[in-house]
């Protein structure tokens, strides 16, 4: 991590310079009541019927203090602004640290990082359609074939169908050959002759119903294969999805195990790291060591 102007070898720790800094305050501080306070004049007091004058406020008979408390004012804030900064960068460097990603690290430092497995996908559900999209066209024709002829024939043998109407009808004829409407003058009289003998019409029901079953029957067992054929396909993948499952716990685990050992190389590498950081001694710039000098003097009563 790339080091800061404020750091060195040597110079105050950050325990110290703040103590320091608190000690340019209270001399400022000083000099500053001594600054606000300045009066060019004196103030006397004497009685109206005489004697001697009384001095009350006294006035400042030079004015050399006040460049010097000034220069020495603004030296002293010279001093505490560059170690708030030096501390306040510190602050900057540890919290940097402590916000490093483990990639940025891997990155810095050359660590190749494994990639993460990732959990396979659910298996897609196997389909009719899916199915008959993969059979040739022979297969395919037939089995709209056999759709188409079983639909048509059961559609005209249905108890609703015109065959069967018709033949229910013809058996209806022949059952009552005739009928009449009305009463007296307006009697009407309806005779139903079969045109096709009854017989034959059930033979053709038979028939055609024969021939619908075995359509039917055939239709059905391409449909029990289809089933069969999408019941295997989605055992497959559910199988083959089981096996990538399985393959990706033993990835993840390996995966794991690696990580955890850059993990400790990382945490170990930022510990250590904000450990030498808080270590670093802020230096002080050759323009500054003069009026250090007198603030270490002020604070550390020994040295006076």
């Amino acid at each position: 991590m790339k080091e800061s102007v404020f750091f060195g070898s040597e110079g105050l720790t950050s325990t110290s310079a703040n103590y320091y800094a608190n000690v340019a305050q209270e001399m400022i501080q000083a000099a500053t009541e001594r600054l606000n306070s300045v009066k060019f004049y004196q103030i006397s007091v004497a009685s109206i019927g005489g004697g001697e004058k009384q001095l009350m406020t006294v006035g400042q008979t030079s004015l050399d203090f006040i460049k010097d408390d000034l220069e020495k004012s603004a030296e002293m804030n010279s001093f505490c602004a560059w170690v708030r900064e030096a501390i306040k960068k510190k602050e900057e460097l540890i919290s940097c640290t402590t916000a490093y990603s483990i990639e940025k690290w891997a990155r810095e430092n050359n660590v190749e990082i494994p990639e993460q497995p990732q959990y396979p996908d659910s298996p897609i559900k196997a389909d009719e359609k899916e199915v008959m999209d993969s059979w040739d066209a022979n297969k395919r024709n037939k089995y709209l074939r056999l759709e188409a002829f079983a639909s048509t024939y059961g559609k005209y043998i249905h108890p609703k169908g015109a065959f069967s109407k018709a033949r229910k009808d013809v058996h209806a004829a022949e059952n009552c050959p005739i009928y009449r409407e009305g009463t007296g003058r307006d009697l009407i009289l309806y005779y139903q002759d079969p045109t096709i003998k009854v017989e034959d019409v059930d033979t053709m029901f038979m028939s055609l119903q024969d021939t619908y079953r075995s359509y039917e029957k055939e239709l059905n067992a391409m449909k029990a294969e289809l089933k069969e054929t999408v019941n295997k396909l989605d055992m497959t993948r559910e199988r083959e999805y089981q096996d990538r499952v399985a393959e990706f716990k033993a990835d993840y685990e390996r995966y794991n195990s690696k990580m955890q050992e850059f993990r400790s190389q990382f945490n170990n590498w930022r510990t250590s790291e904000q450990e030498r950081i808080s270590q670093l001694k802020i230096t002080l710039p050759t323009n500054l060591l003069g009026i250090f000098e007198e603030i270490r003097k002020q604070g550390d009563p020994s040295s006076k």
